[in-house]
């Protein structure tokens, strides 16, 4: 759009009388807006101008000729409340006869209008550009502006470079203090990103006007002229397009001008003019919250914050950020069938999160639709009786089934009655009935009331059973028979498929099936029903019920994770990525709305904390005053004589003496303890668990997806610095004590430990059953509690377990001195059980020690080695740790082995990585090559110090690559696929390549790989800030910048050289396939009723996946996780093959398992006893009643007896029979036994569970009163 302009008469007359007069400028001094248009002719003045609503000096001027000067005019945001027109600009200006003599009011030199309509957008910015020109007027010399407010400089009107010096200077110090500060692409206001929702498959991307810092200048960007259009399923970055290539920038070419074209665009859009500057990231259609833009400098700073945070705190809510439910769509009808409507919707209250080490927040409430994407399973052949109902208002009989909600009914077999079939006797005798399934025959006559003739099975008739498709007679050869063509009748009941007569129930819990329906075989479209007290056979689909939860990722994404739906187990929580917050555990039972339990973990505010404390010593006083009024209750025996209660909460309250000597005299059969789960406080059958090691070939590499090692790219950029000015010895200080040998222990971890109850009236009772049961909606994670009450005392043990070993870096020939284990010294053989070998010429060594039973407590243990040394030299020594118990974080996975305890030479250098990844080794330069085996070690960092080892590889001397510099300095390194041709041959380069495990570490972190050797001439390549590199340049600035070199001569303290970093290329896992498939092997198992695959895992990502699949001899196969307990339908004997299945989306993360998984085979008993401690019951005549509340399905079921004598050796149990019985809920009732004229002064109760494995009996909250 065009401005069209005139110089006013006033104007020009000043213009051409300063310039006939010496010394004499116009001096341009600022401009106006209106938003009224008027004449545009040039006998406009001052006065004739319209009413403004804006006015600001000229904002810049650029010389076009000598006759034509451009001058800028900008308005910035927020210059009114709101939007203007611009009708006319006002160019005002003020002539200065003489420096001494102030210069006279401003008058009108020019004014201009837009050729069309322009508004001003109060939250955007605009820029006005006009030109003067004035033919035969020298005005670039005559039009001055003055630089007010400036420094003085000597000669000023002498140097014609003066102000470009000036605001050159000027303009470096605002860069470089705004790049200390900020970083570019980072608003400073405005700026507000609107993404549509799909349209096919685009969006739309609509940007708000803002100010944006750019290389030292703060740009004013336009709002978004049109819609900007995307991919839906892409993942791309939005920000700003800056050309400064048609602006004035005395400043440098390498700042931005003020006056530079920027605008909102796309980063793969490839013909913008100008180089991109990313503000937000747009994932599938969805905008992630942005992450704070740092220098280089404050990002530093920031990581150590972010470390701190994470270490301290985790990941937590610091507000909001509340679930609630919003809406749960299963169709009004009922129909659960529809996946549009079948849906449950979400809202996330707005809030702030700290991820990560992240800062998350979500500005605004937001609501997330999620598919319910249920799990059905199909019940097959379970028998109902059939009892019909008298009510005559209703239509229907119904039968409550089992398992619920129901789905959709398959099938459905009963027995129903047909009456008056009328039938043609044949000349043979024998007749089909025309019927088939026929389950007896009620009558066979002929007539009618007082004319019936009824003939008598077995006298005047046989039936020969049900042959294929029909039912057939024969009639005997006796009088008064039908003789042939004869027809009479038969009354009959017989098998036939009703499901068209069946419906599901509106509370889906049952079927309704009609009183009176027809049949295929009813003669004559007569109405038949079901014979009562007859059995009906469904088949059916049930919904199961599943806990999914809710997480927020360090992107800012809300995901929901699917739990796993077991129709024998409680659902499992499903287990989730490491750095991600959860929100909130989704329990759906499908029979209603879900049950929304919100775990995420919030910020305790002090005040919080003081409440907190005030309401604890409010509780104290609750239990003092309730433990009175227990006491008094039970000193009242006109009221109650005797009460015992058992919350099954742990073992106190049970006589673990008495079921000991019950089993072990295997009275009435029983030879199992039941056990309590205290995650649900319930008392179930007991699960006898044994271990069995996945890892038959005692590998001690993880499972991960197939790699090749390639150079790290960290966000489009390599990890490298690949320099070299000089070199540096590895071993600056001349430390030749050996350096520790690597020890590998198989298995390093364990995660099954044994527990030990310690009875005041009894020796201790050892245990290896597994509470299994620790799952369902009361569980909310392991646990880990110690027993501790006043009569038993259960502590978790190490097991007695063979630990294989591998020692690399030994002394050849040398042997072992001593091995410890957690501080005691333990006898160790070979891997064959004869005496210890001693180490081969290649510094390796092997054996095996054992870990005595119920000596260790579970915890994480070291393990060291002294060795002997040969000849007077300095033994060897290991450290490595062996961690046994239940819950075994990351890190403790990862540091296996530790290093040892001498103090060495190393040198290291740190980095942190903007993306997590894989690590899996190091190319370096060696520029002097000694005799002696070089370590490479990757390590965290503590307070930017070199820490724990998580990766480790040894090299021999002569494996390491001498690097000449007149070899391999000018040697081409082509390009192929677009990278160097190094990064994969990086030998023919001079590199030595030092590769080990993939170990994950994560972005914002910082590491470091450290190399020691105790060699003394071992030297590495380094490149120093001012040194001269190979092709004879000076080093100016440091090519690596996110790390520093350290040097040490104990590992303790260390050395930075903040201007030298190692010459390195940091190098990462490639997966080369997108799915793995490992076999583990066949095991016999016995009675097999629970799987669980215990062990340590990592998914990098949300579409980084393990699933173990266990498939039987009749090959049927079961699919679960690790650590998520899964229950059989049945119990199984035979042989299982167990395999893990890995995948993933990305070719650079994998999910990774290591290799101490163990299976665990369960085996659920049958029968199992509880038995209460003695309680008083009364001197006089009571009713003693028991109650519970108990889940008895199938087959399972529960007996209660109680003591005559508790006192006697030999104690005498009475059993209760026919309870009341109490629904309180869906799968839960109160049983209540009773037993009135109880004369006995005391007594015991004993419970005797009975199930199998697909039926469970569950029992809970026990009651006992006598009264």
């Amino acid at each position: 759009m065009a401005v069209i302009g005139v110089i006013t008469n006033e104007g020009l007359s000043k213009t051409i009388n300063a310039a006939n007069q010496q010394g004499w400028n116009i001096n341009p001094t600022h401009f106006a807006i209106s938003a009224t248009k008027g004449d545009l002719n040039s006998s406009r003045d001052g006065e004739s101008t319209n009413e403004t609503w804006y006015e600001a000096p000229i904002t810049s001027r650029r010389v076009i000729s000598e006759n034509s000067i451009e001058f800028v005019c900008n308005i910035p945001p927020n210059a009114t409340t709101e939007d203007m027109d611009i009708g006319e600009v006002y160019l005002y200006g003020s002539v200065s006869e003489d420096d001494n003599i102030p210069a006279e009011e401003p008058f009108l030199l020019a004014l201009g209008q837009p050729s069309n309509a322009l508004t001003y957008y109060f939250e955007g910015s605009i820029s006005l550009r006009l030109v003067v020109t004035l033919t035969n007027i020298n005005i670039s010399e005559l039009f001055e502006f003055k630089y007010e407010n400036t420094l003085d400089i000597d000669d000023h009107n002498m140097d014609a470079d003066a102000h470009p010096k000036l605001i050159s200077a000027i303009a470096q110090w605002v860069k470089g203090l705004g790049n200390a500060l900020l970083r570019n692409g980072q608003l400073l206001s405005g700026g507000s990103l609107h993404v549509s929702q799909p349209i096919g498959d685009d969006i739309k991307l609509r940007a708000d006007a803002a100010a944006i810092y750019i290389n030292g200048a703060v740009l004013y960007v336009p709002q978004t002229a049109e819609p900007i259009s995307a991919s839906h399923n892409a993942t791309f970055k939005f920000g700003v397009w800056v050309d400064n290539s048609g602006a004035e920038n005395v400043g440098g070419s390498e700042l931005t001008s003020p006056d530079a074209s920027v605008k909102w665009g796309l980063d793969y859009v490839q013909d913008n003019v100008g180089d991109f500057y990313p503000v937000y990231t747009v994932s599938n259609g969805k905008l992630l919250e942005e992450e704070a833009l740092l220098s280089d400098e404050a990002k530093e700073l920031v990581a150590q914050i972010v470390r701190y945070d994470v270490d301290a705190h985790g990941d937590y809510a610091v507000n909001g950020l509340d679930v609630r439910l919003h809406e749960f769509n299963t169709d009004v009808d009922g129909d659960l069938t529809d996946p549009l409507k079948d849906s449950t919707t979400f809202v996330i209250s707005s809030g702030r999160a700290h991820v990560g080490g992240r800062e998350i927040d979500l500005r605004h409430d937001k609501r997330s639709r999620f598919k319910n994407n249920a799990v059905t399973y199909l019940t097959q052949g379970e028998r109902i009786a059939f009892h019909p109902n008298n009510d005559p208002d209703k239509n229907t009989n119904r039968l409550d089934l089992d398992f619920g909600p129901v789905y959709q009914i398959e099938v459905v077999y009963g027995e129903v009655s047909l009456r008056n079939k009328k039938i043609i006797r044949t000349t043979e005798g024998i007749d089909q009935l025309g019927v088939s399934a026929v389950t007896s025959i009620e009558k066979i006559y002929i007539g009618s009331g007082e004319s019936e003739v009824i003939f008598e099975e077995g006298t005047h008739w046989d039936f020969l059973g049900n042959q294929e498709s029909n039912s057939t007679i024969k009639w005997r050869s006796v009088d008064g028979v039908p003789g042939p063509q004869d027809s009479y009748y038969v009354d009959l009941n017989h098998n036939e498929e009703i499901t068209h007569a069946v419906s599901i129930s509106g509370d889906r819990k049952a079927i309704e099936i009609q009183k009176s329906f027809t049949t295929d075989e009813t003669p004559d479209g007569l109405e038949t029903s079901l014979v009562p007290g007859t059995e009906v056979q469904i088949d059916y689909q049930w919904r199961v019920p599943r806990i999914d939860r809710l997480y927020l990722n360090k992107d800012g994404e809300l995901i929901m994770k699917r739990g796993v739906s077991s129709p024998f187990a409680k659902p499992a929580s499903p287990a989730l990525p490491d750095n991600v917050l959860s929100l909130a555990e989704i329990y759906h039972t499908w029979w209603e709305e879900p049950d929304v339990k919100r775990d995420g973990v919030k910020v305790v505010h002090m005040s919080d904390l003081n409440k907190m404390q005030q309401s604890i010593v409010d509780l104290y006083d609750l239990v003092s005053l309730e433990r009175l009024k227990n006491d008094t209750s039970r000193q009242a025996p006109s009221a109650t004589h005797g009460l015992f209660v058992d919350p099954m909460l742990d073992d106190d309250m049970r006589d673990r003496g008495l079921e000991s000597d019950l089993t072990s005299n295997k009275v009435d059969g029983i030879e199992q303890i039941a056990q309590i789960n205290p995650a649900r406080e319930e008392l179930v059958l007991p699960i006898n668990m044994k271990p069995n090691s996945l890892n038959t070939s005692k590998e001690t590499k993880p499972w991960t997806l197939d790699y090749q090692h390639t150079v790290l790219i960290d966000k489009g950029r390599p990890v490298e610095q690949v320099e070299k000015t000089g070199s540096m010895k590895v071993n600056p200080y001349s430390a030749f004590k050996p350096i520790p040998a690597k020890m590998t222990l198989i298995p390093a971890v364990d995660i099954w430990t044994e527990s030990k109850i310690e009875l005041k009236d009894g020796p201790p009772l050892n245990s290896t059953v597994v509470n299994h049961g620790v799952y369902g909606f009361k569980f909310r994670g392991n646990v880990t509690s110690q027993k501790v009450g006043s009569t038993s005392r259960a502590a978790e043990f190490l097991r007695e377990l063979d630990v294989e070993f591998t020692l690399e870096g030994m002394l050849e020939g040398e042997g072992i001195q001593a091995l410890t284990f957690d501080g005691d010294v333990l006898p160790v053989v070979s891997i064959d059980g004869s005496t210890p070998t001693i180490a081969d010429a290649s510094g390796v060594l092997k054996g095996k020690f054992k870990i005595p039973k119920e000596t260790y407590p579970a915890g994480r243990k070291a393990v060291t080695v002294k060795g002997t040394g040969i000849g007077g030299s300095e033994p060897t020594e290991a450290e490595a740790s062996f961690t046994g118990k239940g819950t075994i974080t990351t890190e403790e996975w990862q540091t296996k082995f530790s290093g040892g305890f001498q103090r060495w030479d190393p040198l290291a250098q740190t980095f942190t990585l903007n993306e997590s990844h894989f690590i899996s080794g190091v190319d370096i330069k060696i520029t002097k090559r000694g005799a002696k085996q070089l370590v490479l070690q990757l390590r965290n960092t503590t307070v930017g110090i070199p820490d724990k080892t998580l990766a480790e590889v040894r090299v021999n001397a002569d494996e390491l690559i001498e690097y000449d510099s007149g070899l391999y300095a000018s040697k081409e390194d082509p390009l192929i696929d677009g990278k160097p041709q190094s990064y994969s041959k990086p030998e023919d380069y001079g590199w030595t390549r030092l590769t080990f495990d993939p170990t994950y570490i994560e972005a914002g972190q910082e590491y470091a790989f450290v190399v020691l050797t105790d060699d003394a001439d071992h030297e590495m390549a380094i490149a120093e800030l001012g040194g001269v590199n190979e092709k004879q340049k000076v080093i100016t600035e440091q090519a690596y910048q996110i790390g520093v070199m350290l040097s040490s001569s104990n590992a303790t303290t260390w050395t930075p050289h903040q201007k030298a970093d190692l010459t390195f290329r940091l190098l990462r896992a490639e997966f080369t396939s997108l799915e793995k498939e490992i076999n583990f092997g066949e095991f016999e198992v016995e009675k097999l009723s629970d799987l669980m695959v215990a062990g340590g895992a990592i998914r990098p990502s949300d579409k980084s996946n393990i699933k173990i699949n266990f498939t039987t001899e009749e090959n049927v196969t079961y699919e679960l996780d690790e650590n998520v307990p899964f229950r059989l339908p049945n119990s199984f004997t035979g042989k299982v093959n167990v395999s893990a299945r890995l995948s993933s989306d990305s070719h650079y993360r994998s999910p990774l398992m290591w290799p101490e998984a163990l299976m665990m085979i369960g085996s659920q008993a049958s029968k199992a006893l509880y038995c209460t401690r003695t309680f008083m019951t009364g001197a006089a005549e009571s009713t003693l009643r028991v109650t519970f509340e108990g889940q008895f399905k199938g087959d399972a079921s529960v007996q209660v007896f109680y003591a005559v004598d508790p006192s006697a050796s030999n104690i005498t149990w009475i059993e209760m029979t026919s309870p009341d019985e109490k629904a309180l809920g869906i799968d839960r009732t109160e049983y209540t036994y009773t037993k009135e004229n109880f004369e006995h002064t005391s007594t015991q109760i004993k419970l005797v569970l009975n199930g199998s494995a697909l039926n469970r009996p569950v029992v809970s909250n026990l009651r006992a009163m006598a009264f």
